[in-house]
């Protein structure tokens, strides 16, 4: 590995200067420095070191609109003679379980909940050999000479750490097959690397299990967090359940981020925001026609693993396609765009008011008497098979969807 301290000197001035410009960053992102070191998650380094694996980290701060925290990354892919970290670790095999099987499991039963543990990457250990390619400098003051430490843990941004945390967690699970085999095969199929997403027939299975998946995880010291539930007796069993922090409060409504979807815990529903909140007022009341960088930003912006939202979502599809073919006419991204189309209903815009939210059912195979089934046949075995999904039909007349064009997805009257 060539040496990489000079790299590290230089993103350490960097991000100093980056800092002094925000009070509230610098304070934040030291108490992240402080917490690594306080909990044991990195150490000072040795004055001396004969390691041949010998890195210096640059470190940034990552913040994300919606949410208050501060996260501190290590960038393992900073380049030094055109090489890097990443290029000297194994990534190993993909151990992440599917998000559209997680997703799907978790629709299954009555009973949902959902929990993630805290810190999932620091929990996991690094061998004392391998330490020294995990350096990094730091310092409180800009006056003084900055400090030398290494990571004690996994660090984000490495290529290795998803693998290796994952297969640790389902390594530690293995031990208790024979105990709880019904806890240690949720563990291994329901959690999306630290999101555990798990649906049961009946609330005392809810309990059971979620209470022994609590148990493993923390012989391992993950420690499983913020749960919710749909049933409040699966919570008042559970330690550290959702507060204020992580609920957002819409009416009488409390809103559970799960995997990019919200999840209306009261209503047990999955939904989709589709508000406007970054277009331009003047394309808002449709005094300016938008540009092909806004349409694109807008349509794309929608996290829909599952398709649910593909009702409302397919009128901007295909208006991107239209304006794609303009790209022989030479418009660019930040040409404002009036696009006609006589054979949809005249002027479509994909910047509409009318819907900001869809929500359908989370439980795919909820019986009601307001649900109407569609089933379909399978030939093969000459039974019949249903799927059924509650969408408010609203949502479709929005976005010129019908009945007929939904196929085997079945809404809910009101």
């Amino acid at each position: 590995m060539p040496e990489s301290y000079d790299t590290a000197m230089r993103r350490l001035r960097s991000m100093e200067k980056k800092l002094s410009k925000n009070d509230n960053l610098k304070r934040e992102y030291c108490e992240q420095i402080n917490n690594l070191l306080k909990n044991g998650y990195a150490e000072p380094a040795p004055n001396q070191s004969t390691s041949e694996r010998l890195w210096y980290l640059p470190h940034f701060a990552v913040t994300h609109p919606q949410k208050k925290k501060v996260r501190l990354v290590f960038d393992a892919a900073a380049r030094t003679n055109g090489k890097c970290l990443n290029d000297a670790l194994l990534t190993g095999p993909d151990l992440i379980r599917s998000l559209l099987g997680v997703l799907v499991r978790f629709r299954q039963g009555r009973v949902a909940v959902s929990a993630d543990i805290k810190e999932m990457f620091l929990r996991v250990k690094i061998r004392e050999e391998d330490r020294d390619s995990l350096r990094f400098l730091w310092r409180n003051n800009m006056n003084e000479n900055p400090q030398e430490y290494r990571m004690t843990s996994l660090i984000f941004g490495a290529a290795s750490s998803p693998c290796t945390a994952i297969y640790i967690k389902n390594r530690n699970a293995s031990e208790f097959e024979l105990e709880y085999p019904e806890a240690c095969k949720a563990i291994r199929l329901d959690h999306y690397v630290d999101d555990f997403l798990k649906s049961f027939n009946s609330i005392e299975e809810a309990k059971r299990v979620s209470k022994q998946v609590y148990e493993i995880h923390r012989k391992a010291a993950f420690e499983l967090r913020g749960w919710a539930s749909n049933e409040i007796e699966v919570l008042n069993e559970m330690p550290d359940t959702r507060n204020d922090d992580n609920v957002q409060l819409g009416g009488d409504t409390q809103i559970e981020k799960t995997l990019g979807l919200q999840w209306d815990i009261n209503n047990d529903t999955l939904g989709f925001n589709l508000g406007l909140r970054n277009t331009p007022t003047e394309v808002l009341e449709t005094s300016l026609p938008p540009t092909k960088r806004q349409v694109t930003s807008r349509v794309m912006s929608v996290f829909d693993p599952l398709g649910l939202a593909s009702p409302v979502l397919i009128t901007g599809k295909c208006m991107l396609q239209d304006i794609w073919r303009y790209k022989e006419a030479g418009i660019d991204q930040n040409t404002s765009m009036h696009i006609a189309r006589p054979h949809r209903g005249g002027d479509i815009r994909v910047c509409r008011r009318e819907r900001k939210v869809v929500r359908c059912g989370r439980v795919l195979a909820h019986k009601s008497e307001q649900t109407r089934k569609r089933s379909f046949a399978n030939n093969r075995k000459g039974s019949r098979r249903s799927l059924e999904s509650d969408i408010d039909p609203s949502a479709l007349v929005a976005s010129g969807a019908t009945e007929r064009s939904m196929g085997f997805i079945d809404f809910k009257r009101k």
